[in-house]
């Protein structure tokens, strides 16, 4: 009985091993530098009425250049786009904002050093004041305007082209150099590829056209789909999200680009209808929109804008805290450490093991090579990964992104590079020097339910 017995335990010790670490390889092909990342790629979308002073339980505006707070996470996290738009552009109950607005919201982009996608009713879109409207901000606001949009989400494209071509037609009358951007359309899991490639094949030959917008949130109805905590964070950690990424993609990408247009999300997150609880205000999300931002951008994405609705809901990125300031949730954390790696040209990357991505960006010094181990909960494994086909010449760093225990629901104590994003002050997060490879063999080690960012060296210094 006690040789079984120590058997067993044997046994019990391998299978912990096992499930403990593997190995896999991420191979790289240098040869083929690919599709260079926009710098303003990282933004956030935020709703029309916060635009408009004392809304949403914020005393004055939210937008402005005296909110120190909003503008540090801004720059930490890397943010270069601002979308003002959502579902209030077109509701009626929300006063479409005024000059002295407008003029608080260029003063937030002007110190946040962000370009602005400014959005325009068209539900209720009156042509002559909308066209008033984008001259002031166009005649004032230039070097801080991305470009315009009209309405938000509409159902019937057939009423939305007529609507949509008076009021941009208003628009360039008054500013005939004016770019726009559209059609911000349901949700990808709710068929608004079709409404994309309509959009494009309408408008794209006029000229006006700057990029064409998608709308994006891969889980869909949170009340539907996540029902529980577990049930979100399995789901945005899972490979059929990537499979869902690919469907979407050939549904309207290869269209829109024969017609010569680039696309951009202007508006999306993990869930909608609020968000998953117990998932998208996770850990869990800081993986998920890492490997997610990467994935397009692999695939010439121009930028993915998350939407920022009302401070009760579990799928933004910044919220408030009780005592009423201003902090990111765990999804920043993703989105500062895809904007430490995305800096430069997409180089195609392929990974030996299910579970674990890997994407990289070249400069002209450093290859930035993300890993994101999305194995998680009980069975979650370690991964000793051996890198090939990079020539290294330089010094070898990593970073990386953890969460206390390697906890993917964890909502606290999240950090990168061994530090938190603040709402003062300067990110401090640091880099970690490792020993240089021998034989030009670079092995690395990422836990489960973590990233890491490996900075590599291609230059003698």
């Amino acid at each position: 009985m006690k040789l079984i017995g120590t058997v067993l335990i044997i046994i019990g010790l391998c299978v912990n091993t096992v499930y403990a670490q593997t190995s896999a390889t991420v191979s790289v092909n240098m040869l083929s530098p690919g599709y260079l990342i926009p710098d303003d790629f990282i933004g956030f979308s935020f709703e029309i009425r916060r635009v408009n002073p004392d809304i949403d339980d914020v005393k004055g505006y939210f937008f402005d250049s005296t909110n120190t707070q909003l503008i540090t996470l801004f720059h930490q996290m890397g943010i270069k786009s601002l979308r003002v738009g959502g579902f209030t552009v077109d509701d009626p109950r929300t006063p479409i904002p005024g000059l002295k607005d407008i003029d608080a919201l260029f003063r937030f982009a002007k110190a946040a050093d962000v370009k602005v996608i400014y959005s325009l009713p068209l539900k209720k879109g009156n042509p002559g004041q909308s066209a008033s409207i984008a001259k002031y901000i166009w005649d004032n606001y230039l070097d801080y305007l991305d470009c315009f949009a009209i309405g938000n989400e509409n159902e019937n494209y057939t009423e939305y082209r007529k609507q949509w071509k008076i009021i941009s037609d208003a628009i360039v009358k008054a500013v005939p150099d004016a770019k726009f951007c559209g059609p911000s359309p349901v949700s990808s899991m709710d068929g608004g590829a079709n409404y994309i490639k309509n959009f494009a094949s309408d408008f794209a030959k006029t000229g006006l056209i700057k990029f064409v917008t998608a709308h994006d949130y891969p889980g869909g109805n949170a009340q539907r789909n996540a029902t529980n905590g577990n049930s979100g964070r399995d789901q945005m950690l899972s490979g059929a999200w990537l499979d869902q990424y690919q469907a979407f993609y050939n549904q309207f990408v290869p269209a829109v680009s024969a017609l010569g247009l680039k696309y951009k999300y202007d508006e999306g997150s993990s869930f909608y209808k609020g968000g998953a609880k117990d998932a998208s205000n996770t850990f869990a999300s800081s993986l998920w929109c890492l490997d997610y931002m990467h994935w397009w951008a692999a695939h010439g994405c121009s930028g993915y804008n998350f939407h920022n609705n009302r401070w009760f809901m579990y799928n933004i990125t910044i919220c408030k805290d009780s005592a009423g300031n201003y902090q990111s949730r765990p999804q920043g954390y993703g989105i500062k450490a895809f904007d430490i790696g995305s800096h430069g040209k997409v180089v195609p990357v392929s990974v030996s093991r299910t579970n674990l991505t890997a994407y990289g960006v070249v400069d002209s010094d450093n290859l930035y090579l993300t890993v994101i181990n999305k194995e998680h909960g009980e069975y979650g494994r370690d991964a000793e990964i051996n890198i090939k086909g990079v020539d290294i010449k330089g010094s070898v760093e990593i970073m990386y992104l953890k969460a206390p225990n390697n906890d993917v629901a964890a909502t606290a104590g999240i950090s990168l590079g061994g530090a938190t994003i603040k709402n003062t002050g300067k990110w401090e997060g640091k880099w970690t020097s490792l020993k240089s490879p021998e034989n030009g063999n670079l092995k690395i080690s990422v836990s489960a339910a973590s990233a890491a960012i490996v900075k590599i060296g291609l230059k003698k210094h």
